[in-house]
């Protein structure tokens, strides 16, 4: 009940960003998708809505999956674990819900972005190119690694202290993206600041301009973190003693 629960929630974010932003994208970037205008996320000059109505979604489905790991290794599950012989295919196996869930809510938001289109009249553009691809591919894999991460820290901490510092950085990085971009600063640093993956709008696939983020560092740097996470996930759940 309390999944079906938050899943309607985040369904009702999709449909309430879609609604709001639509208007806001359609104007900057008119050539885009429209049913796929979630990717943009939030532009290099920041607009103070769509960022609200951008983390709503993302803070919805960051909380659908807080304390999937205290829910795993709470009660019974707790003693089947640490009688398993194999805590590492435990451990991966969760990921691997977690990314197929992560995929279905990825298609729900396309649904719910294409109906809105079909409700506003507008013209359905289904065109998939080489762009859209690599869009999808990195907007996945970033929410991917911020969710791993987040479960990742349920190992340590509360549910609650993991959900807050991942959602903290998501928003401090979005913010502090934007003024490295206000202010024409570009380096290194932009590229620790990893939610702005997930937003085309910030990346080279749109705009050729310098000071955007370059498409195929990001991407190599997301793989690579979500690997990180993985290793020092099968590293910890080795070492952690459940019983204390």
């Amino acid at each position: 009940m309390k999944s079906k629960n938050l899943f309607i929630i985040i369904f009702l974010s999709f449909a309430l960003q879609c609604w709001i932003l639509y208007p806001i994208l359609m104007e900057n970037y008119p050539d885009f998708p429209t049913g796929l205008n979630y990717l943009l996320g939030v532009p290099p000059v920041i607009y103070y809505q769509m960022l609200m109505f951008w983390y709503i979604t993302f803070a919805s489905i960051s909380f659908y999956y807080s304390g999937s790991f205290k829910e795993a290794l709470s009660g019974f599950g707790q003693y089947l674990l640490v009688r398993s012989s194999n805590r590492v295919q435990w451990i991966l196996l969760q990921y691997f819900i977690v990314g197929v869930k992560l995929l279905v809510i990825l298609i729900l938001q396309t649904g719910v972005s294409y109906l809105l289109v079909f409700f506003f009249q507008l013209n359905i553009d289904l065109i998939i190119n080489t762009l859209l691809l690599k869009a999808i591919l990195i907007y996945y894999l970033t929410f991917l690694f911020l969710l791993i991460s987040q479960l990742f820290l349920e190992l340590y901490f509360n549910p609650q202290i993991g959900f807050l510092i991942i959602n903290t950085y998501v928003v401090g990085s979005i913010l502090g993206a934007s003024l490295l971009f206000k202010y024409k600063i570009h380096g290194v640093l932009i590229y620790l600041l990893v939610p702005n993956y997930a937003m085309i709008s910030r990346l080279d696939l749109l705009s050729k301009n310098s000071l955007v983020i370059n498409f195929v560092p990001a991407l190599t740097i997301i793989i690579s973190l979500i690997l990180i996470v993985l290793i020092f996930s099968i590293t910890s759940i080795k070492r952690i003693d459940f019983l204390h």
